[in-house]
């Protein structure tokens, strides 16, 4: 039983810090140009913090029955931690390409997420934290060119599609450049929908695609 609340909306980013705010849902990001990469190929690192309110008071107005969904083509991160468990769990093999172009292979990885001691809002969310009237949702920081707005992919934020249960937050986040940069979200915040009045419940929201596709190896031909 669900209710969902959708935040949804488009922001122009003309300086490196900015903040996008609501009552119930708010996201606090950084935007740091690599300069080595910055002027010829727009390279960006991106924090990404997305909070929830607690204590707000729901004063604003929300579509009773939001329409989400998700984009048909877009990214995931990439969490290392979460590459090695799926590794042991599927007993799976990981080989490197060696032929990757130098000028490539100089490249950072992109869509990878870094190591939290690199978390410039790492104090501050945990400061949030403790306070008791917000909660950390989604705070995550990576390396990705930033292109023009046909070009971009959005970045899909949640698992679902690889658990098959509804996390609080789900949804997506597209960035691309025009004159400024901008962020283009599409998110909405799952909560338990008991109170409603009556017997009618909020149908469950979609669940995402997979980010993990499983593919059995061929059996070894008998000789």
């Amino acid at each position: 039983m669900f209710y969902h609340r959708r935040r949804r909306g488009r922001r122009l980013i003309q300086n490196r810090h900015f903040r996008l705010t609501a009552r119930t849902v708010a996201a606090l990001a950084v935007l740091l140009a690599i300069p080595a990469f910055a002027q010829q190929d727009r390279w960006w690192r991106v924090e990404l913090l997305i909070f929830s309110h607690e204590s707000a008071q729901p004063t604003e107005q929300w579509e009773p029955t939001p329409d989400l969904a998700y984009p048909s083509a877009a990214h995931f991160l990439v969490e290392p931690g979460r590459v090695e468990d799926n590794l042991a769990q599927y007993h799976a093999d990981s080989e490197v390409d060696k032929s990757v172009p130098d000028q490539i292979a100089l490249l950072p990885r992109p869509f990878v997420t870094l190591p939290g001691t690199q978390l410039e809002f790492r104090g501050k969310a945990a400061y949030m934290q403790r306070s008791g009237k917000y909660q950390t949702l989604f705070h995550r920081t990576w390396v990705q060119p930033v292109v023009d707005q046909a070009s971009a992919l959005p970045i899909i934020l949640d698992r679902s599609g690889d658990t098959g249960q509804w996390p609080r937050l789900q949804g997506s986040i597209k960035l691309y450049l025009s004159r400024y940069l901008h962020l283009e979200t599409n998110l909405w915040l799952n909560t338990p929908g008991d109170y409603l009045p009556g017997v009618w419940r909020m149908p469950p929201p979609p669940l995402g695609p997979p980010s993990l596709i499983i593919e059995a190896l061929p059996e070894p031909e008998s000789l």
